[in-house]
This record gives structure tokens, sequence and C-alpha cells, in this order.
């Protein structure tokens, strides 16, 4: 399956929300999903746009409006299976 995290920060970024996802994905992950995340290049400037950690995929884009401007502007949310973000992440 792919499934798409979208929020607004991600390691290295720390948080309670942040360790949470980090978390998740990588259990997802390991469990033979195709797992990405879509996240702000804000807190982690000094790293890739695009790596793979933990065997998920983080995909870092600048700030935007609003999530649905993410969401539209992103081609992995296109091919995705499943989808997970909260509320307005002001990406």
């Amino acid at each position: 399956m792919k499934i798409v995290h979208a929020f607004h920060n991600y390691w290295p970024v720390f948080g309670g929300l942040e360790g949470t996802i980090k978390s998740v994905a990588e259990k997802l992950a390991e469990l033979n999903n195709e797992v990405h995340v879509i996240t702000s290049v804000l807190g982690a400037e000094d790293r890739p746009r695009e790596e793979a950690t933990g065997g998920v995929y983080v995909h870092r884009v600048k700030a935007l409006k609003s999530q649905k401007s993410l969401l539209r502007s992103s081609k992995i949310f296109a091919i995705c299976d499943h989808q997970h973000h909260k509320g307005e992440i002001n990406l």
C-alpha cells in the first residue's frame, strides 16, 4: 500500500507529534508499505529536499499557504492509496 503522511514538521525537528509520525511511518514501512512523508523545509534546512530514511521517503517542500495546496501540488498524493494529515498544517 502507498501511504502519505503530510505534516508541517518531521524529523530532525523534534516534538511529540513529529516523533509519533516518525514512529508510525517507520513501522508502516517495516510492514512492507511504501511510505512517504511530505513536510516543510523549516527546521530541516541542512537536510536534503528528498531522502529515504528509516524506510520512509521524505519530501521537504517550501512553505505553502494551506495543506490543500500542499496535497494538490504533490505528485505523490495523486498515486497514494491512503493519506494522513492533521488539520491545517500551513506548509
